[in-house]
Formats: C-alpha cells, sequence, structure tokens
C-alpha cells in the first residue's frame, strides 16, 4: 500500500513526472533499508546456536499474559489475509462512517480489499525490496562494517578534518585575492563595476540605442575625436613612460578643447588646471622612480587586460546612454527670459556668480594659486645638499 500510493502521486497537479521518480526512489530505498534492519534483527535475536556459556545465569521469563497480545496478533494475520473484507466491513467501515461525519454516504468511498492486484509497479518495487534487502541482511556482515564506522567516526576528528580545509581553502583564496599587483586589484575593481552594471541593466533593462539623440556637431569636435582616437589607439602600443605622460596629457586637453566647443568655459579652465597638474604629478613622480627594464609581454595577460578595457568602456558608454535617456529637471528656459529682471545682468550664469558665488570663485582662484605653488615646488626641489634630486 505504501508503494502504491507513491506510484499515484502523479496524478496530483503539483507533482510531475521527474518530482514523482524522486519520490518512489526515496520510498523503495528507505523500504530497503527497514526491511534490512527488521529482518538483520530477526536473524540476529533467533537464529544460530545457543550458547550456554554467555548465559551462565538463569533465564526469567515474563508471564505467559505479556505475550497474548502478540499470539493473539499471531493468529489473526493470517485469518484476515483470507477473508479481509469481512473485517473490513466490521471495523473499516464503521471507523470511516464517524470519521467522515456523513454517515452511510461515505460507504461509496471505502475500497474494496483483495489480495491479488495483477502484475504492477507496486508488486515488483516490493520485489526488489524483498531480494535487495535479504541480501543486505543475510550476506553483509554489519557488524564488521558498523564496527569500522564507528572507529572511524570521531566528532573531534571529523571537527579537526574540517577546520583544516577549511584553513586551506581560505588561504588559498587569501593568497589568489591579495598578490601584491596593482593591476590585479584595479580588474577586480572594474570587474565589481560592471558586475553592478549589469545587474541594474537586467533588473530595470537595457538602454535603448534607437532612441538616442545626437547633438549638432562640426569641424572641430570631428577634429577633436579623430585626435583623441589616434591618441588613445597609440598609448597601447608605446612604451617610454614619458611619452605616455605627455600623450595622456594631450588626451585631457582636447577634452578641454571639448568644453570649450560646448561653450563650458568654466569647466574648460577646471579641466585645463586639473589636467595640468595631473601630467606634471606624472613627470616628477617618473623622473624619480627607478628605470626597470621590461620583461616580454605575455599574450594571455595582454589580451586579458584589452578585454578588460573594452569591457569597461562599453559599460561607461552604455551608462553615458542612459544618462541621456533619463528623464531630466524641468526646463529653466524662464530664468534666462528674466534673467535681466532678476539679477540685473542678460548672462544669469555670471550674474549668479557675481552675486552670490564670489567668494566660492575667491577660494577657486585660491586652489589654483596653491596648485601652481606645488608644482613650482616640486620642479624646484631640492635636498639639503643643495642637489636635485632628479638628477
Amino acid at each position: 500500500m505504501f508503494l502504491d500510493s507513491l506510484t499515484k502521486a502523479n496524478e496530483l497537479d503539483q507533482y510531475g513526472f521527474v518530482l514523482t521518480f524522486v519520490i518512489i526512489s526515496i520510498g523503495v530505498i528507505a523500504s530497503i533499508l527497514t526491511f534490512t534492519y527488521a529482518l538483520y534483527m530477526i536473524k540476529e535475536t533467533f537464529w544460530g546456536n545457543y550458547n550456554i556459556e554467555k548465559f551462565k545465569r538463569k533465564q526469567i521469563h515474563e508471564p505467559w499474559l505479556f505475550s497474548l497480545p502478540a499470539v493473539i496478533l499471531m493468529l489473526l494475520i493470517p485469518v484476515i489475509f483470507f477473508v479481509p473484507n469481512v473485517f473490513g466491513n466490521f471495523v473499516i467501515l464503521p471507523a470511516t462512517r464517524s470519521v467522515s461525519g456523513i454517515g452511510a454516504e461515505v460507504d461509496a468511498f471505502v475500497p474494496h480489499i483483495s489480495q491479488w492486484h495483477g502484475v504492477n509497479l507496486p508488486l515488483i518495487l516490493s520485489i526488489v525490496v524483498i531480494i535487495i534487502g535479504l541480501i543486505l541482511a543475510l550476506v553483509v556482515n554489519w557488524k564488521e562494517v558498523t564496527h569500522q564506522i564507528i572507529k572511524s567516526a570521531s566528532i573531534t576528528d571529523g571537527y579537526r578534518k574540517i577546520y583544516r580545509e577549511f584553513e586551506l581553502y581560505s588561504a588559498r583564496g587569501i593568497r589568489a585575492l591579495m598578490n601584491n599587483k596593482l593591476n590585479y586589484y584595479i580588474m577586480i575593481t572594474l570587474f565589481i563595476f560592471v558586475a553592478i552594471v549589469v545587474y541594474g541593466y537586467l533588473t530595470v533593462g537595457f538602454p535603448h540605442v534607437h532612441q538616442l539623440h545626437i547633438s549638432s556637431f562640426g569641424p572641430l569636435e570631428v577634429i577633436l575625436s579623430v585626435v583623441t582616437l589616434i591618441i588613445g589607439i597609440s598609448l597601447i602600443f608605446i612604451r617610454q613612460r614619458l611619452t605616455m605622460v605627455v600623450l595622456n596629457g594631450m588626451i585631457g586637453f582636447a577634452v578641454t578643447l571639448y568644453f570649450i566647443a560646448m561653450k563650458a568655459p568654466d569647466l574648460a579652465l577646471t579641466q585645463l588646471v586639473v589636467e595640468t597638474i595631473t601630467t606634471i604629478l606624472f613627470i616628477v613622480s617618473f623622473s624619480r622612480l627607478p628605470n626597470i627594464p621590461r620583461v616580454k609581454a605575455n599574450l594571455k595577460k595582454e589580451t586579458f587586460k584589452i578585454i578588460v578595457s573594452l569591457v569597461m568602456a562599453l559599460t561607461v558608454v552604455s551608462l553615458i546612454f542612459v544618462a541621456q535617456q533619463a528623464d531630466g529637471m524641468p526646463s529653466i528656459a524662464k530664468f534666462y527670459e528674466d534673467a535681466y529682471e532678476l539679477t540685473g545682468g542678460k548672462n544669469i550664469v555670471n550674474a549668479i556668480l557675481g552675486d552670490f558665488r564670489a567668494l566660492d570663485t575667491m577660494f577657486e582662484g585660491l586652489v589654483l594659486i596653491i596648485a601652481g605653488l606645488g608644482i613650482y615646488t616640486l620642479l624646484n626641489y631640492k635636498d639639503r645638499r643643495g642637489q636635485d634630486e632628479r638628477e
């Protein structure tokens, strides 16, 4: 009956073929183990020769009334097997009526009990359970198997083994991550950044390229784009540090010209200052570093670096697409129309800078002065002996 109910699990809507197969497999394995330990318990208890040397004390048996329930059950089992429906009408049917609460209407749902149901899957599985259970109970020496398991099993040893394995794998992970290579750390950071952006795209959706708005451009923008592209590609093949720094600075100055073409002189000034300071700091730093000869490039590593660079570039470009398609703030054209009335000047930006941000502009100038003094100091630095360290 147990195996028959398992085979009918496929009739339920929530069970499919795969889940039904898994349930039947688990049920068969559990039945085999149950039959095995039950038969093994009977074999070890009642089979074999009686050894009087092991039981020198006089055996004291229970009163016969203790064995009476087992004797009654032993006699009823074969009788119930041959006439099951007689007992079913007097035991199962009244119990079903009492539990259901609908009276005699439940009689139609009470199954007819029979000894033979034909050759079907539950019968085949029962035969498999009996055969495998007999083999496991009568052939396998379970005492030896269990003794070996008990000898080898130890909570302390298991804990120590798990701790050693955990320590080994954690050490490998730490050595793989912390290898004192700056470019490796940068790659990990870039991959995490790309993973976060890709997760956002998978959650929200990818930007629509066909909806991009392309502003008008002239010859200056085309020339700057071509120059930036040529310099960027040439940086891949150049190996001299000073040349790389100068070309990188040229890209920054090209971006400054972009800002000028876009009529953003304040951004152009900031970009010019930042790029100048960065270029000079790179030159000063490289002039003080030892000239270490380059080793032969590894093709696999260089290819991997190029792939990382391309993926990062595509990610940043996609973010630009997203920023273009985002809903912007409401238009401020009305403020430009009323600029003279509100600020007393036709250029509202200059009026705001002059009226409300004069102090901020003054401190920006102070920052430029400090940066200039710092660059001058680095370029003309000498030690206490009056010797230039760059020599």
